[in-house]
């Protein structure tokens, strides 16, 4: 008997995400999260590895990561926000972050989030 399928979800892999890419990615959602992170020291116009490190580190998971005047973000599908939010921290903390402030909210929305690659 085949399984059935939340509405909420679709049962086909994205196909170029980067946990697609090591055989992770098995189903797409419909839900993301929007994940937003402060790092602190803070030093305008000059950010040190506490802060460049952690970007780094989730542009290489494949996510495009975005750089605010207040804070830095990505939009990630449901099941990978966690990995996300365990790679800021670790690398933050590892290259001196004082304070990790994040915010992990729940977007509905049925467009993908944009990997690293895609145009």
């Amino acid at each position: 008997m085949a399984r059935q399928q939340s509405p909420a979800r679709r049962s086909e892999p994205c196909h170029h995400c980067a946990w697609c890419a090591v055989g992770r990615c098995c189903v797409r959602s419909v839900f993301v999260q929007r994940v937003e992170f402060t790092i602190e020291p803070f030093v305008e116009g000059n950010p040190g590895p506490h802060v460049t490190e952690p970007i780094a580190a989730i542009s290489q998971m494949g996510v495009q990561v975005e750089l605010g005047p207040f804070g830095t973000g990505c939009t990630v599908d449901e099941q990978h926000a966690a990995e996300v939010v365990a790679a800021v921290v670790k690398a933050a903390i590892a290259h001196g972050a004082t304070h990790v402030n994040i915010d992990v909210a729940h977007v509905t929305d049925s467009t993908p989030p944009i990997s690293r690659g895609e145009a």
